[in-house]
């Protein structure tokens, strides 16, 4: 059995192989792509061939190159690999003889592979975020300018249509404003036709997935909030309690300990990041929902506001709707409100 560590890059890779005993067996530095690791291991895949390759955006498509030669896997989690992190010495054949040798003991912080569904998943709300964010920044922009000429704008007026055309035929406004406002104009309406194309392809995935319909039985989650989540968690049987997953997705309060006093700081945000933030937006939505099936969770989050504040309790109700999605996944069962009460009493 030989052990390698892949410190991959873009461009090229440094590899590091050794065998049982930790003896070094080779080096040496290769193109990223499939003739390159070929060069690199191929002799050695034919022996037993496991390599360490730290988890980054390239990772996906590097593990199948790898894989196409016979080689197994195994993904490190950068963020725990400390030997890497505090290495005085940091270079690509110092990082991949630190995961060839890490490997090789069994020291391997592995994180999960997500499968081809989840990662296309992921892809496709990545960019739907991006989008999102770029026509809101535009939006913003176009306040900003607006604004300095005393015009004030109600929420989500450019959403209405003409909205753009109206603003542009007003007479108080400077030329240069309304030209700008008319070159702003065809730009937000392509990024709101690229979100909604985004948007469409989303939800015709939702209606494809039993856990997508399973998990909008809950109130205030929608095809978008459910998706994500799916998408980020791929496989619920990975955890084994429903804290689990609200650690993962960094949403459980920081605790503080010194001898038998234990102090609750603010959520840790360590985690998936598009989780807690579209989740909290499904909390505000079970929060205004009109729904007989959401009273449960709207009374156990007014108890909760009246103790600790409005912006502690959503967060806390964000985080009891994923430790109920947690168990809707895992047993396969839908939203049942009558169970919260009799958890209640």
């Amino acid at each position: 059995m030989y052990y390698a560590g892949i410190d991959a890059h873009v461009k090229s890779s440094t590899i590091y192989l050794v065998d049982r005993k930790g003896r070094k067996v080779s080096s040496c530095e290769v193109m990223t792509n499939q003739e390159g690791f070929a060069l690199g291991l191929r002799a050695w895949a034919k022996r037993g061939l496991v390599a360490a390759v730290e988890s980054s955006g390239i990772t996906p498509w590097v593990c199948e190159l790898l894989e196409q030669l016979g080689v197994k896997v195994v993904v490190a989690n950068p963020n725990r690999v400390r030997l890497i992190a505090e290495s005085r010495k940091k270079a690509d054949r110092v990082d991949a003889r630190l995961l060839a040798e890490l490997l090789r003991l069994g020291a391997i912080p592995e994180v999960h592979r997500p499968s081809p569904q989840a990662r296309q998943g992921r892809i496709e709300l990545s960019v739907r975020r991006q989008l999102v964010r770029q026509r809101s920044a535009l939006v913003n922009q176009a306040r900003g300018l607006l604004r300095g000429w005393g015009v004030q704008l109600p929420a989500r007026y450019f959403a209405r249509r003409g909205a753009w055309q109206s603003l542009a035929s007003q007479n108080q406004l400077p030329a240069y404003v309304v030209a700008l406002l008319r070159t702003l104009q065809p730009v937000y309406e392509k990024l709101s036709a690229a979100i909604r194309e985004v948007e469409s392809r989303l939800r015709q995935q939702a209606r494809q997935q039993e856990g997508v319909q399973r998990l909008m039985t809950l109130p205030g989650v929608g095809p978008l909030s459910a998706l994500t989540l799916l998408a980020a968690v791929d496989e619920v049987e990975r955890f084994e309690r429903a804290k689990q997953l609200t650690s993962y997705c960094g949403i459980v309060p920081t605790v503080r300990s010194s001898g038998e006093r234990e102090q609750q700081g603010p959520i840790t945000r360590q985690g998936r990041s598009e989780v807690r933030a579209v989740w909290i937006q499904a909390a505000h939505a079970l929060v205004r929902s009109r729904q007989p099936r959401a009273r449960p969770l709207q009374r156990w989050f007014h108890r909760v506001a009246y103790r600790r504040g409005k912006r502690t309790a959503l967060v806390a109700l964000a985080r009891r709707m994923l430790s109920v999605a947690f168990y809707l996944l895992r047993d396969g069962t839908q939203y049942d409100p009558l169970r919260l009460r009799r958890a209640a009493a």
